[in-house]
């Protein structure tokens, strides 16, 4: 990327740890998607390195 957009991405309102679990966004979500659970796997796969099969992704109810 360029044009100095690349800081864009890395800044702390996006990365799923600083999420509290309020459930705040799933209240104001139409389509019902369970955010907060999903800022949980979020983590796990692209902060810890997970692989999807090491997630509880039938907790949410998803197909792999």
């Amino acid at each position: 990327m360029k044009d100095g957009l690349e800081g864009d991405y890395h800044c702390e309102r996006g990365q799923a740890t600083v999420c509290v679990q309020c459930k705040e966004c799933e209240d104001k979500c139409p389509q019902t998607i369970p955010i907060s659970r999903l800022m949980l796997i979020v983590h796990q796969v692209l902060g810890e390195g997970k692989s999807y099969d090491q997630v509880p992704l039938e907790d949410l109810r998803l197909k792999r």
